[in-house]
């Protein structure tokens, strides 16, 4: 699966048009239909601007799509361990 299918899929299950896709993120009409790939600077606005998404499932394939910033943990190196797999953001990079 290419990363804007990857992206596509991501607006599917969270209930964004492409039309509020390309206003939020500043992007051209049709940029997910065109056959370009998606430069870092378009990877870059995405993440800022859908937190949840998980970058490493978008361009690595490893773990789940969407991070769960519900999760509870019984330690702060639990809470590590999950940044450290890319499943979680940094608390200082939020």
């Amino acid at each position: 699966m290419t990363t804007k299918e990857k992206i596509l899929q991501f607006l599917e299950i969270q209930g964004v048009s492409k039309k509020d896709f390309y206003l939020k993120n500043g992007f051209s009409n049709g940029f997910l239909d065109s056959g370009k790939s998606v430069g870092s600077d378009k990877l870059q606005t995405l993440c800022e601007n859908y937190p949840e998404i998980n970058y490493r499932w978008l361009l690595f394939d490893i773990g789940p799509m969407i991070i769960d910033k519900t999760i509870k943990f019984k330690n702060e190196f639990d809470y590590h361990n999950f940044v450290e797999d890319g499943l979680l953001p940094d608390k200082e990079s939020e």
